[in-house]
């Protein structure tokens, strides 16, 4: 599956086309989602960031954390924006969060 790259690798670069693809369909790739609903956002939410990411992530992250309110913060070290630059430390902050939802039949929430 795609030349050198192993089958799990080819299956997310797949994963990650089709989200893509819907992106591009979408009408309104951007909707406008006003500030206030933000807090009503109830589901778990963790949002990572890389440690090198760009001054302007920097600057939003810590306002979305705080509108948020329940919202947990990560930064992934020496990774700037993609999962890729760290995968260790990506997974070791994913892998738990996930797991945290799965309800006790193994279900995910």
């Amino acid at each position: 599956m795609l030349g050198s790259w192993s089958e799990e690798r080819g299956n997310a670069a797949m994963r990650n086309a089709a989200a893509m693809r819907e992106l591009t369909r979408a009408q309104d790739r951007f909707p406008d989602f006003e500030r206030s609903a933000v807090p009503k956002l109830s589901m778990p939410t963790q949002l990572l960031h890389g440690e090198q990411t760009s001054t302007l992530h920097n600057r939003v992250m810590p306002e979305l954390v705080h509108v948020i309110g329940h919202a947990r913060r990560v930064e992934i070290p020496n990774a700037d924006g993609s999962p890729n630059e760290n995968t260790e430390a990506c997974n070791a902050a994913g892998v738990p969060f996930l797991e945290s939802l799965r309800a006790p039949s193994g279900v995910m929430r």
